[in-house]
């Protein structure tokens, strides 16, 4: 439904009659709106009004730009997974690059993914996440873990522990994982 006339009578042209004031001069798309067209163009012109102020990265939109921003240069950090090296980065390619030039003496590399380890014993648990092998099953339901460790997790969602507790709103969670992602609403990162 239609709160004003002229919103029905764009709608009817664009979508019944396949009718649009502005069309694109490079493809078939058409709008009705001057400003989509433009944005539209600028796909076929190369035309990046969108700038990161970080780096050389450039969008013809500004969502892009946003999405890279926040993967690329936001403060959340990264662990580095080698015992004892306690960096953190901002990115996960930072890290590969870290990981590349400061353990290059890991001799235990993962055929899958960048990750290397001081042991095949790291390595093979490691390996874990890339096979469909799971050899812990719960005792309640049908899941199937590749770790231990994740099955006990699984576990605490039947016995109804929740030892996380948010201190804002009170809202208490099984695992510690679900307080850090519930705490954004309140952070608003």
């Amino acid at each position: 439904m239609f709160t004003r006339r002229d919103h029905l009578n764009t709608h009817i042209r664009t979508v019944h009659k396949k009718q649009a004031r502005y069309s694109c001069p490079y493809c078939k798309y058409c709008t009705d709106l001057k400003r989509d067209l433009a944005r539209h163009v600028a796909v076929h012109t190369g035309d990046m009004q969108y700038k990161c102020s970080h780096c050389d990265y450039a969008a013809v939109q500004k969502q892009p730009l946003t999405r890279h921003v926040y993967s690329n240069h936001t403060n959340k950090t990264v662990k580095c997974t080698y015992r004892k090296c306690t960096v953190k980065c901002s990115t996960v390619s930072e890290l590969h690059e870290h990981i590349r030039q400061e353990h290059p003496q890991q001799k235990y590399r993962c055929d899958v993914c960048p990750m290397s380890f001081d042991s095949q014993g790291h390595l093979n648990n490691h390996k874990l996440i890339h096979s469909n092998t799971k050899n812990f099953q719960c005792t309640y339901c049908d899941k199937c873990f590749t770790r231990s460790g994740n099955l006990s997790n699984h576990l605490l969602t039947h016995t109804g522990v929740r030892d996380h507790k948010c201190g804002v709103c009170g809202s208490e969670f099984t695992q510690k994982a679900h307080l850090t992602r519930h705490l954004r609403i309140h952070t608003g990162v």
